[in-house]
Order: C-alpha cells, then sequence, then structure tokens
C-alpha cells in the first residue's frame, strides 16, 4: 500500500524503489531463516556467502552499473537472491530427508514456507529477467499476469502451513 502512495502523490509514477528495498529486507530474511535452521558450519558458511554476494550484487548495480532503483527493478541481485533460496530450499529437503525428524515434515511451518518460496521463486525469476526489457512491449504485457498467479500460489502454501501447523500445536 505503501508503494501505491508513495508512486501516487510523493514521486509520482517512480516507485519501484519501494520494491527494491522491500526485496532487500525480503532476501536477507530468508537467508537468515535458512542460516538458523542450517545446523552444519558449512551451509552456515555459504549462506553468510551468498547473503554478501547478494549484497554485493546490489552495490554492483548501484554503484557500477548505475542503475536508477525509482525507475528499474533489481535484475542481477535479485536472480541471484532467487537463485540462493532456490539452492537453500534443495539443501534443507535433502537435510530433512536425511534426518529423523522427516516423520513429521507435514507439520513443521518451515517447511511449508520453503516450499512455498521454492515454487515463488522458481516461476518469478524468468520474469523478473524480462520485466526491464519486455514489461514494456504490448507484445509480452499479457504474460506478465502470471505473476499474479505465482504469488497466489505462494500465499496459499504458506497460508496452508500455518493452518497445518497450527493444528500441530494445538494437538
Amino acid at each position: 500500500m505503501f508503494k501505491i502512495y508513495y508512486g501516487t502523490y510523493i514521486d509520482f509514477g517512480r516507485n519501484r524503489i519501494c520494491t527494491n528495498i522491500y526485496n532487500f529486507i525480503y532476501f536477507l530474511t530468508l537467508f537468515y531463516l535458512f542460516y538458523s535452521e542450517f545446523k552444519r558450519r558449512n551451509a552456515k558458511l555459504a549462506v553468510k556467502g551468498f547473503a554478501l554476494l547478494y549484497v554485493l550484487s546490489i552495490f554492483l548495480e548501484l554503484v557500477i552499473l548505475k542503475i536508477d532503483f525509482n525507475d528499474e527493478s533489481q535484475v542481477v541481485s535479485y536472480i541471484l537472491g532467487g537463485l540462493g533460496v532456490i539452492f537453500f530450499t534443495f539443501y534443507y529437503l535433502l537435510s530433512l530427508l536425511n534426518s529423523r525428524e522427516s516423520s513429521n515434515i507435514f507439520r513443521s511451518l518451515l517447511f511449508w514456507i520453503v516450499i512455498a518460496h521454492f515454487f515463488y521463486y522458481l516461476g518469478f525469476t524468468p520474469f523478473k529477467i524480462g520485466e526491464n526489457y519486455f514489461a514494456s512491449f504490448e507484445k509480452y504485457h499479457h504474460l506478465f499476469v502470471v505473476k499474479v498467479y505465482i504469488t497466489f500460489l505462494k500465499c496459499i502454501i504458506i497460508s496452508f502451513g500455518f493452518i497445518w501447523s497450527r493444528q500441530n500445536l494445538q494437538s
């Protein structure tokens, strides 16, 4: 809602900065979630390294590529963040398969959050690649409606996870 307000009343039509700041906070939160969940030292170092690479890619886009974050979305950093989430999702799921906790996996809220973000970034990242370049073409504009469905799927999976894990707490 703030993004709409900002683009309408503060910086007329130039509100990508709100999305870029949101993505920065969101990816770092997801990386922290993975970092706090992983037990192995190497996995924790990988998450720290990927988070550092993500921050450096934002610096690259701001300083070296001189992208105006009011008009354009993060592309390089978003792709790195999305690939990091997908990679750490695979690692998380593999570690669950090898652990003894896998019998009650569907009652874990973290499991549903990870699955939702896996599907989200798997489907959303290709659209992010072309967003700055193809979104202005009428010919391809209808394809970007798929982003709404991908976001809706993510919300449904996370909502289901909240309901399912809450049932575990009550029993």
